[in-house]
């Protein structure tokens, strides 16, 4: 509002209503399917699960006192930030193609000619599912293989690994998103257990954000006897 009290003919109300759409609607839904991906995988794949919780606690330890982990220190947190990616990458939060308008004087793609003015787009879930890129475990939650891979082909992966888009038309909430990703998911994962309900029969609506539905889970603390082990680990680590 101060920037429309500014000047109102450079930023218009209209602008203000769009701006409060993306940050309030568009940002919270898809960060929190993209939270629903990440920890559903975890909660499914058990030995993921550890090391994201052993790295955790040796970050912790290496902090000293710290209770959380600062935004800077989950960067340096590597099966963290496999996690994120490969949680993301297996569940899009949007489901329609990035479309784009090919510019005067047409545009030549991967050996066809589109002429100007012609929609085209990427659909974001098969270049995640793409063998010859990601390997054949396209389907698999296996954060590993963003860590135990040649610079080329890791390259290759970044390359297509479009959660957010690419290029100029990047989301805008793409830097918001994965802060709050970094600093809930260690937070999440350390304090409590997720436990899938048994058969559980995730279905997905696809209206342009894909929401994942009956994704039914028990949350409980975890127990005492876990939590005082880590605060001894810190402790000792800090004294």
């Amino acid at each position: 509002m101060g920037l429309h009290e500014d000047n109102p003919a450079k930023f218009p109300l209209d602008a203000v209503q769009s701006t409060c759409l993306v940050n309030i609607g568009a940002g919270s839904d898809t960060t929190s399917i993209s939270l629903c991906s990440i920890l559903y995988n975890l909660m499914t794949h058990p030995d993921a699960l550890q090391k994201l919780r052993d790295e955790i606690d040796q970050k912790l330890q290496e902090l000293g006192d710290a209770t959380q982990i600062p935004f800077k220190d989950t960067q340096a947190m590597p099966y963290l930030q496999a996690c994120i990616k490969e949680g993301l990458r297996l569940h899009l939060a949007t489901g329609l193609p990035l479309a784009r308008v090919v510019p005067q004087g047409g545009a030549t793609i991967s050996g066809t000619y589109f002429p100007q003015g012609t929609v085209v787009g990427t659909n974001t879930w098969v270049a995640h599912r793409n063998p010859q890129v990601f390997g054949e475990d396209v389907e698999a939650f296996r954060p590993e293989r963003w860590l135990d891979l040649d610079k080329q082909r890791l390259s290759a992966m970044e390359l297509c690994w479009m959660p957010f888009g690419a290029g100029s038309r990047t989301c805008i909430g793409k830097n918001i998103s994965l802060l709050e990703m970094n600093k809930l998911v260690p937070v999440l994962v350390r304090e409590f257990d997720f436990v899938a309900y048994d058969p559980i029969k995730v279905t997905h609506e696809d209206y342009w954000l894909v929401k994942q539905r009956n994704m039914m889970c028990k949350v409980s603390r975890r127990g005492p006897r876990e939590m005082d082990i880590i605060t001894t680990m810190v402790n000792n680590t800090s004294t």
